[in-house]
């Protein structure tokens, strides 16, 4: 499958995905809109308990790391829209598929990565690296919350369609560095999941840049791995690429900072009427605190959080559903050759009844030629509608 078809069919599944999540919303609307206030509400108690508890407060310094909506920090909406989309599409898909199922097809991410790297340990490592290179480039615009939210979405989203439809112009821009118009038989096995090992890499970089905290180091890194990337595809040795990216990651290592405050709203800095803290008075303070200095400004901090919250929930547990019944749909259809081959069986042990069998199978059955994949169905659950 050459990439242009291999984008239209990612294009194809992605509307059948988005037409049938509306459908599916429509149909569950009284169900969706519980959910989503359920996680309104437990993203909200989530933000408040970490800016009065953990931060202290609402105001928070720029390079503060933290997961809630605090002053300063709006962006970290995205983390809670991107999470709870995750979780609650998750939990719907465990629950209409069943659990087993959704620990198997999940296990298909390691078991394509491993053969992958199988194939040419050189070519998918460049393709890993430079995923890698995109993603901390791209984290210099967000926060390491974000990063991570986004690093989980993309790893649990890279045996996907979406992964080809995100990465297609990366990998042609990767191909035109490395200078690959004619591939290698190794390399050329490697090109055809290379949306998958390039979205692998996206998320392991977003997950380096949770890690060390620093866009600065992160930018570093990300143009360090590019070039480590077109090192290892031009046909220099992984050896010599590891050098070179180990000894700058190690000098780039003090350069890493952070900086921490708190301010108004701080469950510690509360004191009741009475003159008495109230982290002393129990349920009691619970209450003087929401009548003390800044909480105001904790709760609606807050609630941005859990506006978001609410409002990835809603998509994830449509979007968990559809991604449900495709699977099975995929399960089915892999099952059809062997239902074909026990009636051709049959069929040849009847002689007298062979042509008649036949006909009707031609008539009931027309043979379609099936799209060529990289994977058999049963290692891409959600693709069935592609």
């Amino acid at each position: 499958m050459n990439e242009a078809t291999s984008v239209r069919a990612g294009m194809a599944w992605t509307r059948d995905v988005l037409t049938q999540w509306r459908s599916w919303t429509k149909a569950h609307l009284g169900t969706t809109i519980l959910l989503s206030a359920l996680a309104f509400a437990f993203g909200w108690l989530w933000n408040t308990y970490i800016m009065a508890v953990n931060l202290e407060g609402y105001a928070v310094g720029p390079d503060e790391r933290t997961i809630a909506t605090a002053e300063g920090h709006a962006g970290n909406g995205l983390f809670w829209l991107l999470f709870f989309s995750l979780l609650s599409g998750l939990a719907t898909y465990g629950w209409q598929r069943g659990w087993k199922n959704l620990w198997a097809d999940l296990a298909t991410i390691p078991r394509r990565f491993g053969e992958t790297m199988s194939q040419s340990r050189s070519a998918a490592t460049a393709m890993l690296l430079w995923g890698v290179s995109i993603s901390l480039v791209i984290s210099t615009l967000i926060s390491s919350a974000v990063s991570l939210a986004l690093g989980l979405v993309l790893l649990t989203l890279a045996a996907t369609p979406i992964g080809t439809i995100l990465n297609f112009a990366l990998i042609r821009l990767w191909k035109a560095l490395c200078g690959i118009a004619t591939p290698k038989a190794g390399v050329g096995a490697v090109l055809l999941v290379g949306p998958f090992m390039v979205m692998i890499g996206e998320a392991l970089g977003l997950f380096v840049d949770w890690l060390i905290g620093s866009w600065l180091i992160g930018l570093i890194l990300g143009l360090v791995s590019a070039i480590a990337s077109v090192i290892l595809a031009r046909g220099v040795s992984a050896t010599k690429a590891a050098v070179v990216l180990f000894g700058l990651t190690l000098g780039l290592s003090n350069l890493r900072t952070r900086a921490a405050w708190a301010d108004d709203g701080g469950w510690n800095e509360c004191v009741s009427a009475s003159g008495e803290p109230c982290s002393d008075l129990g349920l009691a303070g619970v209450f003087a605190w929401f009548g003390s200095e800044g909480a105001g400004a904790v709760l609606a901090n807050a609630a941005v959080g859990g506006t978001f919250a609410g409002v990835g929930a809603a998509l994830g547990v449509g979007l968990g559903s559809v991604a449900a019944s495709l699977a099975v749909a995929a399960a089915q259809a892999a099952s059809v050759p062997g239902q074909r081959s026990a009636g051709a069986g049959r069929h040849a042990a009847e002689p007298a009844q062979a042509e008649p069998a036949q006909a009707e199978q031609v008539q009931d059955e027309p043979v379609q030629a099936e799209p060529p994949q990289a994977d058999s169905p049963a290692d891409q659950p959600w693709q069935a509608a592609a």
